[in-house]
């Protein structure tokens, strides 16, 4: 699973199972923002999934809300 960390200047910090990669924002169709789940669309592109990232979202919101009540 590719995840935005963080948005620094012009480029996203995305996490990968091998490490972290800088990826261009011009790169990314979509709306990026830190926590948005990423497909790979070939080499050097990336797309925002809307619906992995609202699912990624709810999960966690779900933990804590059972953390926390």
């Amino acid at each position: 699973m590719l995840i935005i960390e963080r948005i620094e200047g012009n480029k996203a910090i995305v996490e990968t199972p091998e490490g972290h990669v800088d990826v261009a924002l011009g790169d990314i169709e979509g709306k990026a923002r830190d926590g948005a789940v990423l497909t790979d669309k070939g080499p050097g592109k990336y797309a925002v999934d809307e619906a992995g990232t609202k699912e990624r979202s709810d999960k966690a919101a779900s933990r804590t809300k059972s953390l926390f009540g």
